[in-house]
């Protein structure tokens, strides 16, 4: 099953004048220095747009198998027999949160982050409102489905589901 990974408005905002900034600061840079040298801040800035736009979750996919997160420059596979349980993020999960490696805005919210309820764990979001975490054996991971309540359902381990 498919589900798309939709973006909220501030995430839209967010990239958008992230990418100005960006942009901007690489072309202020540029602007006196020699030739070959404003390709190369030209390159490393629509380099880091480009990972930054590729890293990003696009969708998520699940079958009997795998959960897949779709990403532009490679997808994150979650193996079904890993999950443990699969529930809306609540207020507590977010208390004492850091990311400790990732993005936080700029065409998504991934990379690895560290609250007091999750520990260690991953996030592939777009939309905060939208947030699902899914405990697996090894972690837990947020993820952000068009349709959060349908991604549980589907997601969840039987053993979740009989309780």
């Amino acid at each position: 099953m498919e589900f798309n990974a939709p973006w909220s408005d501030t995430l839209r905002m967010m990239s958008a004048g992230g990418s100005v900034v960006v942009l901007g600061a690489a072309a202020l840079a540029a602007r006196k220095l020699a030739v070959w040298f404003r390709a190369v801040v030209a390159v490393v800035a629509v380099g880091f747009l480009v990972g930054s736009w590729g890293l990003a979750p696009s969708g998520y996919s699940v079958d009997g198998q795998t959960l897949t997160v779709k990403r532009p420059l490679g997808d994150e596979v979650i193996q079904r027999a890993e999950i443990t349980a699969a529930r809306m993020f609540g207020e507590a999960d977010s208390e004492g949160m850091t990311r400790t490696g990732g993005n936080g805005g700029l065409f998504g919210y991934y990379g690895k982050y560290k609250s007091d309820r999750l520990g260690e764990h991953r996030w592939y979001v777009t939309d905060t409102a939208r947030r699902v975490v899914v405990e697996t054996r090894e972690g837990a991971v947020v993820v952000s489905p068009d349709d959060p309540e349908k991604f549980i359902a589907v997601v969840k381990p039987e053993e979740q589901v009989s309780k």
